[in-house]
Formats: structure tokens, C-alpha cells, sequence
């Protein structure tokens, strides 16, 4: 018996299909059963191949490396994003075709392809800053800003893991201005920290706050009245079990700068630590987290018009300096985080353009933008992600309209080769 070869691909000499080249006339075929049998035989084959070729629908390298865009085309950011166990979820907001801002939530799969996308928001400016899953629902801390007073009032909008809205409350009163930037949630409790208006609309103070489940305060508020402008960024879980905001403050006596601040507060609000970093300029807070008792905090200055970053370690028990990054980075950094195996990745911006650079855990550059190329758009959070690679959300940029972009790529960096 001839046979004939088929193949699946401009290789020759890979992935051939051998196959009878004659098997007899029609008639032959129809008093040879054995030779039917043969034939349906490798038919079934060929149809098993395919299909298990059919049946893988992502890859791992597809989990492992994309870029997406959610967006109504109009106008759309990204702000927060969070690594769930099915895939992931983003946050930020989107506008309407009556350019009205409202918060917008996405969830997607491993790959990046979107399961549900929602949008939530109030008659005024709505958008989500910060997104955290806890139990089987999705909190959302949320900013408004009206209209017509240009006031902003904050509230948490929680959804279910299907993206419908539960519960939702405000904090604060709609007759000031209150900025919240970040929250902590437990089973009983949650924590929120910001600035405060309320003593003067063009100075903010601290603000922190805990609140039940239903919005109810545990207890009054605290607001620190002070000479400057003071504001918390962002709030951890210390390994006391207290709370730790971490912001700027330019009221430090017998100083004229904008220093980076760390406060530790009791679950009842009672302040027990508050330091300011030593500054010789004006500080402007970019990211920080802490990872076994340590704070790693970013922080950029301005000089004519050119950002310069630092990234220091500081202990979250005594407050001291442990280290300070070996180099400043000559560029705005927007975002920290640290890996598994104890990598820290520090994105950075200059114009519309994404840098990337990584620190050991000793604060040494072990990775420059220069070895590493740049990305379009703009960035606002990143995260380290469960398959050992890195995932930031941000905007893209503006010659590609204005939507939330979503970049992931794996361990070793594939989507920032050169």
C-alpha cells in the first residue's frame, strides 16, 4: 500500500499525518470491511487530534503576559486592582456618553478577558480608588465630587462576587470636602484614612475613621487640626494589631517642608507613634507597603520641573531608617511592590511613558529602565501576582484615547524586553 504524507506545518520534517494513498475503488472499499474499519479508525484519530488541540482555550503564556483596555471609549482610568483566586479585579471609573464620571469595575480571568464590567456612581463625579476583596464581596472605597459646589465626599460601595450592588455608605457630611485615599477591612470593623476639609476648605488635615459594616462609626472620627496641609495615603495592619497611616505632613514645627509621615494608631483611634522622615525639600508621597514589619516607602521631589524619587526602609516597630535605596531613580515613581522571592518592582513615570526598575531586599538597583524597555501610558497600581510575575494598572496613553489600561507580565519580564 502507497501512502501519502499531510503536513500541518511548513516544517517538513515535524507534525505529519501518514494516511492510505489507495485502498481500492468505491466498490472494493464497500466489500472490504476491514479496510472500512482501518479508515474509520484513523478518521477518529485525526478528529481526536483536533479536538484536544481545540480544547485548550488559554495558554499559559496568554496568563501570563497581556494588555488589556476596559473603557466606553470616552474617557476611562484605572486605579486599583486586586489578584483573586479565578482571576482578577479592577477598579477605577468610566464615563458616560453624557460625560458623566461613574465607578467602574471589571472582572476578568487569568487572561485578562473580561467576565463582567459594571458601573456604579451617584448624580455627581464618581470614581473607585481603592478595591478589596474580603469574604466572598468586593469593597470599594469611592470618591464623588459634585458639580456644582466642587465639594468631594467619599463612600464604600460593596458589591457581591457577581458585581451587584449590596450596600453602599457615605462618610462624612456633603457640607465640606473629605478625601478618602485608603481603607482596611476586618469581619467587625472598617477603617478608613484620607484628608479632611472641614476646618478649612484649602488646608486638609489627617482623617481617620472606624466604621461598621453598616457605616456606623465605632467611634468619633479623628481629624488633627494643625498650621499645613496633612494627608494619609495609605493604612496596613501592624504586626500589634494596630493600624499604620502613612501620608505627608507640612506642619512640622521649625520646618518649611513637606515631610513623609507614619502614624500608629490603637484600634480606638488613639495615636501612639508619630514620625516624620527627616526632608531637605518638599516631599510628594508616591506608594509604599509593608512586608514583615517593614515599611517600604516612595517618595518624589520636583525641581524645575524634573521629578527625582527616593525608596526607603523604615521599621514599622521602632520607626528608624533601616536602608535607603543605593540610587535616586530620575523619574516619578507611582508604584511599589514586592515579590515572592523578595524582589521589590518600582514603576515609574516620565511623560507618557512607564518605566521599570527592581530593588533586592536591601534596597540595591538590581534592574535599571536602561536594561529594560519602557511602556506607553501612565500607572497608579501594581501588585505581584500568584504565577510570579507583576500586573500594574494605570491609563493609556493619550494618542491611544483615554482608557484603563491593564498590563501583566510574567517572571521574567517578557512584555519589557528590548
Amino acid at each position: 500500500m502507497n501512502w501519502i504524507i499531510f503536513d500541518t506545518t511548513s516544517n517538513p520534517q515535524k507534525k505529519m499525518f501518514w494516511w492510505p494513498k489507495s485502498v481500492g475503488t468505491v466498490s472494493a472499499l464497500r466489500t472490504s470491511q476491514k479496510k472500512i474499519a482501518h479508515l474509520s479508525h484513523c478518521l477518529l484519530l485525526l478528529l481526536t487530534i483536533a479536538l484536544s488541540a481545540c480544547s485548550r482555550e488559554i495558554s499559559d503564556s496568554q496568563t501570563q503576559n497581556f494588555i488589556k483596555f476596559f473603557g466606553g471609549g470616552q474617557n476611562a482610568e484605572g486605579f486599583d486592582m486586586v489578584e483573586v483566586p479565578d482571576g482578577y479585579i479592577f477598579a477605577g471609573f468610566n464615563t458616560t456618553t453624557q460625560f458623566k464620571k461613574q465607578v467602574y469595575v471589571v472582572k476578568t480571568d487569568k487572561a485578562g478577558n473580561a467576565l463582567w464590567a459594571r458601573q456604579y456612581g451617584t448624580a455627581q463625579a464618581d470614581e473607585a480608588v481603592v478595591v478589596k476583596p474580603f469574604n466572598d464581596d468586593i469593597y470599594l472605597l469611592c470618591n464623588s465630587k459634585n458639580d456644582i459646589t466642587s465639594l468631594t465626599t467619599s463612600y464604600l460601595l460593596k458589591l457581591n462576587s457577581k458585581g451587584d450592588s449590596l450596600t453602599s455608605f457615605p462618610f462624612g457630611e456633603a457640607t465640606y470636602s473629605l478625601v478618602l485615599n485608603d481603607f482596611l477591612v476586618e469581619e467587625s470593623s472598617i477603617y478608613v484614612v484620607g484628608e479632611s476639609y472641614q476646618n478649612s476648605p484649602t488646608q486638609s488635615d489627617y482623617f481617620f475613621g472606624r466604621y461598621d459594616h453598616l457605616g456606623s462609626p465605632v467611634w468619633e472620627p479623628k481629624t488633627f487640626t494643625s498650621s499645613g496641609n496633612q494627608v494619609f495615603s495609605r493604612a496596613f495592619h501592624s504586626s500589634n494589631g494596630n493600624i499604620i497611616a502613612v501620608g505627608t505632613n507640612s506642619a512640622v514645627i521649625g520646618s518649611g517642608y513637606t515631610h513623609i509621615a507614619m502614624v500608629e494608631f490603637t484600634s480606638q483611634g488613639l495615636p501612639i507613634y508619630n514620625v516624620n522622615l527627616p526632608s531637605a525639600a518638599n516631599y510628594y508621597f508616591g506608594d509604599a507597603f509593608l512586608h514583615d514589619n517593614h515599611l517600604v516607602i516612595a517618595y518624589n521631589t520636583i525641581s524645575q520641573g524634573n521629578f527625582t524619587a527616593e525608596v526607603v526602609c523604615v521599621s514599622a516597630s521602632s520607626y528608624q531608617l533601616v536602608w535607603q535605596a543605593e540610587a535616586s531613580i530620575d523619574k516619578e515613581i507611582k508604584a511599589l511592590t514586592k515579590g515572592s522571592d523578595g524582589t521589590i518592582a518600582v514603576f515609574a513615570e516620565q511623560g507618557a511613558q512607564i518605566h521599570l526598575y527592581q530593588l533586592n531586599e536591601q534596597g540595591h538597583i538590581i534592574l535599571s529602565n536602561d536594561e529594560v524597555k519602557s511602556m506607553l501610558g501612565y500607572v497608579e497600581k501594581a501588585i505581584s501576582t500568584s504565577d510570579k510575575g507583576w500586573a500594574f494598572i494605570g491609563t493609556t496613553a493619550p494618542e491611544y484615547g483615554t482608557m484603563m489600561q491593564v498590563v501583566k507580565t510574567d517572571a521574567n519580564l517578557f512584555l519589557f524586553e528590548q
